[in-house]
């Protein structure tokens, strides 16, 4: 049975459904803390008894682990936006209905843009030799015939249309899902002329992706993609900007993210600057504050004072 988790915060939030969902029965149950499920996400749709299956909405754009000791793999696949996957020394950039597989026996760190609504399917670690314990990190198409297969299977699930009412059913599922997974690694994706707006995305991934280098230019990104440095700007133009502008504000957008972040506390802002691709600070500060009302170091000090606040809240 579907059943939702929604954080008190979550309830009028525009990026969130309004709950109601076949086969839910009863009012949704509160999510204590955010912070305690994946992608810290106000509100949680998954089954129950619980098959690994779950729809994470209006995610952190941080979100991190070291290791999840109940899963072996976990797939993730954003309804729009796109996520940047770190996993040792691999990345991967991920666009709306693209999928990543993630190993969850070593750390990983996800940085996510514009995600309302992100699918996941945590793979529960299988006894003796796991295949999927040690997976490499990768990429998976839009259109490969088995990760199609598995998101129309796992939304029948999720809307309640089909039967999870015995263990034997259950188990069957799971073993199915497993299988759909596995054979996604061998499924040749379909080939297809890109269009205007798949190659606008793919160019938007690909500056995700490299924003840290100081050197990115439309020249370098538009030879990439074999295309004219002037068709690239013409997709941007399209947009109602142009690469630079794009370039700039993702920049910034990533800075703000770290100023905020746990993690980057202790960061020099300086430091944080270069790291998303600027090489003059003053330029930094100065389009920072343009861009929110604030500099770097008054976001950072009002973002501690909050979480100060709240803790000394939490405790009283």
């Amino acid at each position: 049975m579907p059943i939702w988790l929604v954080a008190d915060s979550a309830r009028t939030h525009r990026n969130l459904p309004d709950f109601k969902t076949p086969g839910l029965a009863g009012q949704p149950r509160r999510l204590e803390s955010s912070r305690d499920v994946p992608f810290e996400a106000k509100a949680i749709l998954r089954m129950e008894p619980d098959v690994g299956l779950m729809s994470c909405f209006d995610p952190a754009p941080l979100w991190a682990f070291e290791a999840l000791a109940e899963a072996s793999a976990l797939v993730v696949r954003p309804s729009n936006g796109i996520i940047v996957v770190h996993q040792e020394d691999a990345q991967v950039v991920v666009a709306s209905r693209e999928a990543a597989i993630v190993s969850c026996t070593k750390a990983a760190r996800f940085i996510l843009t514009d995600v309302d609504r992100l699918d996941c399917f945590l793979l529960p670690r299988g006894d003796g030799d796991d295949p999927f314990a040690d997976v490499a990190l990768r990429k998976f198409g839009q259109d490969n015939g088995a990760l199609l297969l598995l998101g129309h299977y796992a939304a029948a699930l999720m809307r309640g249309l089909l039967p999870m009412n015995s263990d034997g059913l259950q188990d069957l599922s799971m073993r199915y899902m497993r299988d759909l997974v596995a054979n996604m690694f061998e499924t040749p994706a379909i080939e297809q002329a890109p269009r205007p707006a798949m190659r606008l995305r793919a160019i938007m991934a690909e500056i995700e992706a490299r924003l840290d280098q100081h050197s990115l230019s439309a020249q370098e990104v538009a030879s990439q993609h074999g295309v004219s440095t002037r068709y690239l700007q013409k997709l941007f133009e399209a947009e109602g900007g142009t690469f630079s502008e794009y370039v700039l504000r993702r920049r910034l957008e990533r800075a703000l993210l770290l100023l905020q972040s746990s993690e980057a506390q202790t960061r020099p802002i300086s430091s944080i600057a270069f790291d998303v691709g600027f090489d003059d600070l003053s330029y930094f500060n100065r389009t920072f504050r343009r861009r929110f009302g604030s500099s770097p170091r008054e976001i950072r000090a009002r973002h501690r004072a909050n979480l100060e606040a709240q803790g000394s809240g939490g405790s009283g």
